[in-house]
């Protein structure tokens, strides 16, 4: 029986040195771990950064119509406004002919638009993830080659093309594919937009009764100036964002 007991206590003491080898040795290996609540204070915080910037921008980019400087401009200085330069999305100098459409890929102009104007501050945002990884005395690693910037009904969304990997003692966090989404009616506007071009350089006219009746939700109202230019500033009246522009076409001079 002592024999038995002898046996049976040799093989846990066995077992007991396996067990604290095995943790000694797995604990060499287990030198990466990520922390989620970093990792999404880390998104949060760049989030918030684009989008500040992109309030900002698609506001401008939005009264000037689709520019943020354009040689091609009207400015106007509307009732309890500020004067501004008024892009022409559509424009013909000479008289009695229709309008010449200046941006046939719109969709395409806002996004490289808004890309450019945010370009070097997004960086910005992102390096600045670096430094305060840096000052809590994390070693650093970074590869940053820009972003992408897609327009969507409802929303603009930005994605960086690269990552962030940070590494204190044994913790190691990375991230990769920062993204920011800020939520607004800038392409549907701009799509209103497009079609009233497309209606004016067709039919030296914008049929709005027909159109505000299929989509209620857009307020457009145009304003003819002294000079023979239509501002048109489209509204969307849920979140009352607005896009602004100007046409110029089929112009009856004076006297006939």
């Amino acid at each position: 029986m002592k024999r038995g007991q002898t046996t049976i206590f040799v093989i846990i003491g066995i077992v007991i040195v396996m067990i604290v080898f095995i943790f000694f040795i797995l604990r060499g290996q287990i030198k990466t771990i990520v922390n989620p609540r970093e990792n999404l204070d880390i998104e949060k915080q760049f989030s918030q950064c684009v989008e500040e910037l992109l309030r900002e921008k698609v506001k401008l980019i939005s009264e000037q119509g689709g520019y943020s400087s354009n040689k091609l401009n009207l400015t106007f200085e509307f009732t309890g406004e500020e004067e501004v330069d008024i892009s022409y999305l559509c424009y013909q100098q000479n008289n009695y002919l229709p309008c010449v459409n200046q941006q046939p890929m719109l969709m395409t102009h806002l996004k490289n638009e808004i890309s450019k104007e945010i370009s070097g501050e997004v960086e910005k945002c992102f390096q600045r993830l670096v430094t305060d990884l840096k000052s809590k005395d994390q070693e650093v690693k970074y590869n940053y080659e820009g972003f992408d910037l897609s327009l969507y009904s409802g929303r603009i969304v930005l994605l960086v093309n690269g990552d962030i990997s940070s590494k204190k003692a044994d913790s190691v966090s990375k991230h990769s594919n920062l993204k920011s989404v800020y939520y607004t009616n800038f392409y549907d506007l701009a799509i209103v937009a497009q079609e009233i071009v497309s209606q004016e350089a067709r039919f030296c006219n914008f049929e709005q009764v027909g159109y505000s009746l299929i989509y209620p939700e857009f307020k457009i109202h145009k304003f003819r100036t002294g000079d023979s230019n239509l501002i048109y500033t489209i509204t969307h009246l849920k979140s009352s964002e607005r896009f602004r522009f100007v046409i110029r076409g089929c112009v009856i001079p004076p006297g006939f």
